[in-house]
């Protein structure tokens, strides 16, 4: 086994495949057309051609070897429609050969590959890349469940049988869950367009391959599909560093696959959908397409010398027989009646497609569709929650746990979405960190994946934030409370005393309004430094040494806090407005911000003249701001 192919026309492979003529060669085998003289019939064989060893220790070489056998005959057991069928493994080829040599006996396809389909660079409708995508998502999960990994999905290795169906190929780099994707010499295993980030990130080590790594490279695929473009591209390194740091680029005519391919190409590879979440949604968007013609075969000057599928070089083709195929290969086009249905049927995906003009508009509050419900579900099997930690009677994190009229409220709204006890988490947020823990920060190197799909932390409804909108309002706050500690040298009664030069400071939080409230009003902020949490604020407060004798923020915090620190108490209201409290949503989240109003609308109900809001109110609020003046009004949320 010297990294030299040893087959030559003519010659019998254990006494039953006489190998016809070669289809194609790379770098990790050659591909013949054989006979199977036991029963008549073509097949394919791919000879396992290893670079040559060298000084390399025999154990080594055989342990490259065993991992072959292994790992086909695995793909053997597998048995799905969507997997390229393996008859048969060889070691060595009976005629007193190489007995390391390894064969793989596979069914023989007279079809091209979804490389050859996007030659020309043209978008496929979205309909039809979703059923390719399905397909191969198939496919690809029975191998997962098989507990093998492909590493090496991309459009070369994806073929059409004659009925147009899609299958996956091409095992030569596959392994299993866990292994590490650098080899000895730290070169990257896969095709570089295709490879996740976590496989690119050496600091402090390699991280394994997993299934999510795969479904990574699924993710460009559709990409591709769609775009008639990869989304990164460059040489080799300028590939792998775009992977790693860049954000995605747009998607212009993803469609419904918009949100499921953004979902993919998350670069933290825990907040990727699952296989069985993906099939369900790209089940709902090719429901009731006919499935589309196979292209046609390569014509019969050409097949002689094809490039093996999942091989790097000129654009590949495919194994096949250089048979006829179909007059024309119609470019998956889809009539006009068949795709409105498809978008009837994924309505809440059009509307995630189309952003804050469909979700802030009319009808925002109007009940998702309950299959496009399900899809989120299913892409959410958990619903985390933004909260903060140092808000009282708003939100405070006491003996492990979060406790508050938001947290509570953030509970119930959960569980009226559907979600049990243990599948609601509530994570700490900040007031300067809020909006990037919901939106994530693809400009960010590396970028940053949001982290909660909800924020309870006394957001007020805003329009001037990009990326996110409201559902409620589900509390009408009083801006501009000051809270002030005397420390026995300086006695602050109100707004006034803060503003003049006697040497006093006040604090709020990096990210808060009252940043630039406090410099309109010419009062004077801490020297250390805004922090970023009310907590930190206190402190200071606390601090007999430290310059500041005043927190400024909401009313309700700082009476919160004035009933928790019995020696600060709240001097002033400054007449800073009032807001209502929303929750913090994703720009174009309309399914889960319906469904999120339909539950604060179901918590305000009044019956046997209470509501569940007006009881977590009397419960957190009312001891610390006394009686509600009544209900919030939902004013995101109207129909």
């Amino acid at each position: 086994m010297n990294g030299h192919p040893g087959g030559l026309p003519g010659m019998v492979i254990a006494g039953r495949y006489e190998l016809l003529r070669r289809l194609g060669r790379g770098a990790m085998g050659v591909v013949w057309e054989a006979l199977d003289t036991r029963l008549d019939r073509k097949v394919a064989v791919k000879e396992m051609v290893y670079p040559d060893p060298g000084s390399a220790a025999s154990d080594i070489r055989a342990q490259w070897v065993g991992r072959a056998h292994r790992e086909a005959r695995t793909v053997a057991r597998v048995g799905h429609r969507n997997v390229i069928s393996v008859h048969d493994v060889i070691d060595g080829h009976g005629d007193g050969g190489d007995d390391d040599q390894v064969w793989i006996v596979m069914e023989l396809l007279d079809a091209r590959s979804l490389a050859d389909m996007l030659k020309p660079r043209e978008p496929l409708s979205v309909p039809h890349a979703a059923r390719i995508g399905l397909q191969v998502l198939r496919g690809l999960a029975a191998v997962h469940e098989a507990g093998v990994l492909h590493r090496d999905v991309k459009p070369s290795n994806i073929l059409f049988r004659a009925d147009g169906s899609a299958l996956l190929t091409d095992f030569g780099v596959a392994t299993y869950e866990g292994a590490t994707q650098l080899t000895g010499s730290n070169d990257v295993i896969g095709s570089a367009p295709y490879l996740a980030p976590e496989l690119l990130t050496r600091e402090p080590g390699p991280y394994p391959a997993t299934a999510a790594s795969d479904l990574w490279a699924l993710g460009v695929t559709l990409y591709e599909m769609v775009e008639g473009r990869r989304p990164f591209v460059g040489d080799k390194l300028q590939i792998m560093n775009s992977i790693v740091r860049d954000p995605l680029p747009p998607l212009r005519f993803g469609g419904l696959l918009t949100p499921l391919i953004e979902d993919l190409l998350r670069k933290d590879p825990l907040r990727r959908p699952s296989a069985r979440a993906l099939e369900m949604m790209l089940e709902e968007i090719t429901r009731d397409i006919p499935a589309p013609t196979a292209p046609p075969a390569p014509r019969p000057e050409k097949a002689a010398e094809q490039a093996v599928p999942g091989e790097q070089g000129p654009p590949p083709t495919t194994v096949g027989t250089g048979g006829p195929g179909p007059e024309r290969w119609n470019r998956w086009k889809v009539p006009l009646a068949v795709l409105c249905a498809a978008l009837l049927v994924g309505g809440g995906w059009l509307a995630n497609a189309m952003g804050d003009d469909a979700q802030d508009g009319k009808g925002s509050g109007s009940a998702p569709h309950p299959d496009a419900w399900a899809r989120f579900k299913a892409a959410h099997p958990v619903l985390r929650v933004g909260v903060k930690a140092e808000q009282p009677p708003l939100s405070r994190w006491n003996n492990k746990v979060f406790v508050g009229f938001e947290p509570d409220l953030a509970r119930r709204i959960g569980e009226l979405l559907g979600y049990g006890e243990d599948q609601i988490v509530l994570k700490e947020v900040t007031s300067e960190d809020r909006v990037r823990q919901l939106t994530g920060d693809r400009n960010a190197v590396p970028a940053v994946e949001p982290e909660v799909d909800l924020l309870l932390a006394s957001y007020s409804i805003r329009k001037d934030v990009a990326g996110v909108t409201f559902a409620g309002g589900y509390f009408h706050n009083h801006q501009g409370g000051i809270l002030v500690r005397d420390k026995g040298i300086v006695h602050i009664d109100a707004l006034s005393d803060l503003s003049d030069d006697r040497g006093v400071r006040a604090c709020t939080v990096e990210g808060s309004t009252y940043k630039d409230w406090a410099a309109d009003n010419k009062v004077p902020l801490t020297d250390e430094g805004l922090p970023g949490t009310y907590d930190k604020c206190v402190d200071k407060l606390l601090d007999d040494d430290s310059d500041v004798f005043a927190v400024i923020t909401d009313e309700v915090i700082t009476q919160g806090i004035a009933d928790e620190h019995r020696d600060t108490k709240l001097v002033e209201t400054f007449g800073g407005g009032a807001r209502d409290y929303g929750v913090g949503l994703r720009s174009g989240d309309t399914v889960l911000k319906a469904k999120v109003c339909g539950a604060l609308r179901k918590i305000m109900e009044t019956r046997n003249g209470t509501s569940e809001w007006q009881k977590l109110y009397d419960e957190h609020l009312r001891p610390s701001v006394g009686a509600a003046s009544g209900l919030p009004g939902l004013t995101e949320c109207h129909e």
